[in-house]
């Protein structure tokens, strides 16, 4: 009796725990996808009004979420070695993806969609791209989805889970391998870190790289 009392309470906090997960999720995603029908030149705007849509989803899923940020909050203890070693990952992972949309490119003549200076200024670019995905992103998928999945299943498994998840909010169905690997490199610079700050330095400094490497292609 009490054993099946067990696996119905076990049965019942993950059916629960899934169930939050998808509807934040669900939430999230449809706030983003009808940023795939603006034109171009509006997009800047349009991924402003989005990201501050986003920012009260978050904190208001936060705390239904019942999930305590503030350990993740925290400064970081890192040694100086640990955060060079991640700097060589993210360079190595920009490397990956410059190759990757320049195999697309040339062999299959795709050309990737970029959100970088189709409209607007650079600043309000900057902040669209660089700045607040960084902050709203890492506690979105670091924060809440992976720390969300780590108390229902292995942490590894959890990791994996918010990468795929992460990769699929882009809407770039052909840049999904790649956006996995970036969500499981910032997943895992959290769960070594055990804060989110240094994933959203690192996700500051991936989306600026993409953003500075797109205008010099632009300008050539």
């Amino acid at each position: 009796m009490e054993r099946s009392q067990t696996v119905a309470a076990t049965s019942r906090r993950l059916w629960n725990g899934l169930r939050f997960l998808i509807v934040f999720y669900v939430v999230y995603l449809g706030t983003i996808l009808p940023l795939a029908w603006v034109e171009p030149k509006k997009l800047p705007v349009a991924l402003l009004i989005v990201s501050l849509i986003d920012i009260p989803i978050i904190l208001v899923f936060w705390r239904l979420s019942r999930i305590s940020l503030r350990w993740l909050l925290r400064p970081p203890r890192l040694r100086w070695e640990r955060m060079a070693f991640w700097s060589l990952v993210l360079l190595a992972l920009l490397l990956v993806n410059v190759s990757y949309h320049a195999v697309l490119t040339s062999l299959l003549g795709i050309t990737p969609k970029s959100e970088t200076m189709d409209g607007g200024s650079v600043l309000l670019s900057l902040i669209t791209i660089c700045i607040l995905p960084a902050l709203s992103e890492e506690v979105a998928f670091r924060g809440i989805i992976q720390e969300k999945l780590q108390s229902l299943f292995d942490p590894r498994e959890a990791m994996f889970a918010q990468a795929v998840l992460f990769a699929f909010i882009h809407r770039s169905v052909i840049a999904i391998p790649y956006l996995c690997a970036l969500g499981w490199f910032l997943g895992w610079v959290r769960q070594e870190s055990r804060s989110l700050y240094p994933g959203m330095i690192f996700h500051f400094l991936h989306n600026l790289a993409i953003f500075l490497y797109e205008s010099l292609i632009r300008s050539a």
